[in-house]
């Protein structure tokens, strides 16, 4: 089985012409990190002239990144001359990069938990709002226009299971049932908490707490809930590729 919420999902980004003129090895304060979807088309034809003509985004692999290369990357190398690097991290490997000061990435894609982490440590550049020359700021959602990072997307992760051993009329539906290893026997995944919340909200419903009573989250009783199907779980996943992978 896998899991599912809607989350938001963020570039924490800063100017391109400061991208592409950094040294890539210092601390991610240092170095920027640019926003690279909406965002990548966005700032002044400036960076056209820059020396560096390569900019390394993270990547997660499967379809997501596939996206991305079609939507976003090719139509930036195409417009800007500037190659996109893709470089495979996890949030542990980025958080470890931080901490050994040897950033390699330019532009990072990733959740809102590790977005808050790193702002927190003082990691992010601001982003010049008013700078944009082919977005309006004043498009984007407020709730997700922050000073240092920026959402691109919302997006939902979904509960699936093998329908070769759950069939139609017995098969889970409710977390309460995901969390039923005795009723829907099998290994679980989910996700890693260091990417991702969701399995705080999962296991309070699981727990039969009132989806509208979520919030604040009881941070002990979820734990107390985690830790009912934590022996069931095989794999802690940190992106969605390889959730889909060990499906």
């Amino acid at each position: 089985m896998n899991k599912g919420n809607e989350k938001q999902q963020g570039f924490m980004p800063s100017s391109v012409d400061e991208v592409v003129n950094a040294d890539r090895r210092r601390l991610i304060k240092q170095t920027s990190i640019i926003g690279a979807g909406a965002l990548l088309g966005a700032f002044s034809p400036a960076v056209f002239a820059a020396p560096s003509k390569e900019v390394i985004v993270r990547g997660i692999g499967g379809s997501y990144q596939e996206a991305l290369e079609n939507a976003v990357y090719k139509p930036f190398t195409e417009l800007t001359g500037i190659k996109v690097i893709i470089q495979p991290s996890t949030a542990a490997q980025i958080m470890a990069m931080i901490k050994a000061g040897l950033v390699t990435l330019d532009v990072l894609d990733i959740g809102d938990v590790t977005q808050t982490n790193l702002n927190e440590a003082g990691a992010l550049m601001p982003i010049n709002y008013a700078g944009m020359k082919f977005t309006n700021p004043d498009d984007i959602f407020p709730e997700v226009r922050r000073p240092n990072m920026v959402g691109n997307l919302f997006f939902s992760t979904v509960m699936v299971y093998n329908t070769d051993v759950f069939r139609d009329v017995n098969n889970p539906r409710t977390w309460a049932e995901f969390w039923d290893a005795e009723r829907f026997p099998g290994p679980r995944t989910l996700t890693d908490l260091r990417t991702s919340s969701t399995e705080l909200e999962f296991a309070l419903l699981a727990d039969g707490v009132d989806m509208k009573d979520i919030y604040p989250i009881d941070i002990k009783r979820a734990f107390a809930s985690l830790s009912r199907i934590k022996p069931h779980v095989v794999k802690w996943w940190d992106t969605g590729a390889l959730s889909v992978q060990l499906m």
